[in-house]
């Protein structure tokens, strides 16, 4: 499956894994979120505490929970590198309209990539060629492998 210029192929995996609504333990999605505080430069000093911490997890699990921990890594990874249509500028603020920001450009982002993920199956051409058996509704393509007895046997 070829995609265009962006990581459509990263997407459709990742958008197959365990969603954060679904995660019984929240360990991938904070190692999510370290890795995306770290990718956005965010000066220890600037930090969530403790308690914005718990915030900004239940509203990632009540606003955010169709999404998994993996796109989100991907989404920041985006908007690092300016692919997301919207403003990235977090002023050493990570909030939950930051957040919400992000993962809404992201959101469209990835709509963008499963049409063309869908119309990509769509013009595929089939790889195998499907053909009536004269004597049966077997499917010659499928069964070229297997050995046939002669018929004089």
């Amino acid at each position: 499956m070829r995609f265009g210029t962006f990581k459509g192929k990263e997407i459709i995996l990742a958008h197959h894994k365990t969603r954060i609504c679904d995660l019984s333990d929240l360990e991938p999605l904070k190692q999510s979120l370290r890795y995306v505080i770290t990718l956005i430069g965010l000066k220890s000093e600037n930090m969530p505490s403790e308690s914005q911490k718990m915030v900004l997890l239940d509203f990632i699990q009540s606003e955010l929970g169709y999404f998994t921990p993996e796109e989100f890594t991907i989404a920041f990874k985006l908007a690092a590198s300016k692919k997301l249509n919207c403003d990235v500028e977090h002023f050493q603020n990570f909030s939950a309209a930051y957040l919400g920001r992000i993962m809404d450009a992201y959101s469209n982002y990835k709509a963008n990539a499963m049409r063309e993920y869908k119309s990509q199956l769509m013009m595929e051409e089939p790889d195998v060629e499907i053909t009536k058996d004269r004597k049966s509704t077997r499917l010659n393509s499928s069964h070229e492998w297997i050995s046939r007895m002669p018929s004089s046997a």
